[in-house]
């Protein structure tokens, strides 16, 4: 049986909160488990309209110019023999823009779909409770109050991405049997909306791209909690709000930012720290004269 090992900070945050005189108890999302992925999904297959389909077939070079994710189905399921434990079913749905250019060296840019899925298993909590809010607003059982309307605490699963890296892409002539319709999950309508119509089937005389790509992410699973957490007072902005900007001399505020050198020099945090003192010196604002924009 899985057994999860207590986190680092639990038994020294429960003896700083024994000392401290103002607290106040809040309710937030607890991370109750975590993990990072750092995933090459190799041969993925791109799904295109048939517009796209014929931009495929006529295209001497096809590129991938930008790949984001665009939506990610996730879902959670309890692990009969390990009490506590979720399976997470995540399905990426990733957005794809490919330039293809003929012999004549005009170019064309179609919209393709890439998917993927991903199963993790993460400790969610063994709490099985039923919450009911006042919250008639966004309740949506609250016209019909003929039918009683709960809401289960089970953890909730949350991804974090970060920008797709497209590694490779490799030109196929006619689907294989990794492309079969009939075995891959239907691709929500919502989804399709997005690229103009429904996905066409290839046949055995029409271009197939396959992408490699890189992802990097970050899974958890979290819980509605009370936690009890040290306040010291109310935050209240100190900022004041403004109409619009006071200063009248377009150049004047120019001069008065900063040379922004971690755009010329990306590694600059790996620079020795008299390097950084010298640059924070080098960067600084120039003076202005008040009397010379008067």
């Amino acid at each position: 049986m899985l057994e999860r090992k207590p986190h680092e900070n639990e038994n020294a945050c429960s003896q700083e909160c024994e000392q401290i005189s103002d607290a106040f108890c809040i309710e937030t999302n607890r991370i109750y488990d975590s993990c990072r992925n750092q995933e090459c999904i190799q041969d993925a297959r791109i799904f295109v309209t048939e517009e796209g389909q014929k931009a495929l077939d006529h295209a001497d070079s096809i590129q991938v110019k930008s790949v984001k994710v665009l939506w990610t189905k996730i879902r959670t399921e309890e692990m009969p023999f390990h009490k506590g434990y979720f399976q997470i079913h995540i399905r990426y749905y990733f957005y794809c823009i490919l330039d293809c250019c003929n012999c004549l060296g005009v170019g064309q840019e179609i919209a393709g779909l890439c998917t993927w899925e991903k199963k993790v298993l993460l400790y969610g909590g063994e709490g099985n409770t039923s919450i009911f809010v006042s919250d008639l607003q966004n309740d949506p059982c609250a016209p019909d109050f003929g039918k009683l309307c709960t809401a289960v605490n089970r953890p909730r699963a949350v991804v974090e991405t970060a920008e797709p890296i497209a590694l490779a892409l490799e030109i196929c002539q006619g689907p294989d049997e990794k492309d079969g319709f009939r075995h891959a999950e239907p691709i929500p309508e919502a989804v399709q909306t997005i690229f103009g119509g429904a996905f066409c089937r290839p046949c055995e005389q029409n271009k197939v791209c396959r992408l490699t790509l890189g992802l990097f992410s970050m899974i958890r699973l979290e819980r509605p909690a009370q936690l009890v957490i040290p306040a010291c007072d109310f935050c209240l902005p100190e900022k004041c709000c403004e109409d619009e900007f006071s200063c009248s001399d377009p150049c004047a505020l120019f001069r008065s930012m900063s040379f922004p050198v971690n755009e010329f020099y990306p590694a600059i945090n790996s620079f020795s720290s008299i390097s950084a003192q010298i640059l924070q010196k080098q960067t600084e604002p120039c003076p202005i004269d008040p009397k010379k924009y008067q």
